[in-house]
């Protein structure tokens, strides 16, 4: 059986001005994930070297979906993710330091090309056919992200989890009018339902192989 590898890193985090406070950032992230994702999660999140965190997932849809949530928790910063999908082939350990095998290889295959590449997140999976798609649209995701305005990021984050206009705009202390014409103007509607698309798509593949 395939499972899933996620294995991340933070750019250039030596030359974070608080290298202490976004490590005790990043130590609460993991815990929030592997909280909330507690279901889909094999072996848990958690740091492996210095500013680098691995666990392994059921699926690639799942392994997509943390990416997304490690981006937007950690906005601005800017990390690299590979997800590498395959075997494994050690027994079962707590952490996934201590583990090994073809979703490893691949991880941390992917996550060296998301470095070279300039890339938040990189595809080295089971299929690699299909990896020459998922890298494209992941790419094309990542440039639309690049020109948003850090007030259009957030809000962008905001109306992604209350999905409604008006609930957002109280949210901030805008009006709706203000959070409707920075939706458009970053075509929000294409980027949610491109993603909503490509996660039903890998979640149909991990159903159908």
């Amino acid at each position: 059986m395939n499972y899933c590898v996620l294995t991340a890193d933070i750019h250039q985090s030596r030359r974070q001005n608080d290298r202490r406070a976004l490590q005790n950032q990043l130590e609460s992230l993991l815990l929030r994930v592997n909280r909330e994702f507690q279901s889909e999660i094999k072996v848990p999140f958690s740091v492996t070297l210095g500013d680098e965190w691995q666990g392994v997932v059921e699926t690639l849809a799942s392994g997509y979906q943390i990416a997304t949530f490690f981006w937007e928790e950690l906005h601005p910063i800017r990390l690299s993710v590979g997800l590498g999908q395959g075997k494994i082939e050690t027994e079962w350990r707590p952490r996934s330091a201590e583990m090994d095998g073809q979703a490893f290889h691949r991880s941390r295959r992917a996550l060296e090309e998301a470095k070279k590449r300039n890339r938040s997140l990189y595809f080295v999976s089971a299929h690699p056919q299909e990896d020459l798609l998922f890298n494209a649209l992941v790419r094309l995701l990542q440039l639309m992200r690049e020109d948003w305005t850090e007030k259009q990021f957030r809000k962008f984050k905001l109306y992604k989890k209350f999905r409604n206009e008006s609930k957002t705009a109280r949210e901030i202390g805008v009006s709706q009018s203000d959070i409707h014409q920075t939706l458009l103007a970053i075509h929000a509607a294409d980027y949610l339902q491109a993603e909503a698309d490509f996660l039903k798509y890998l979640q149909d593949l991990s159903e159908n192989t």
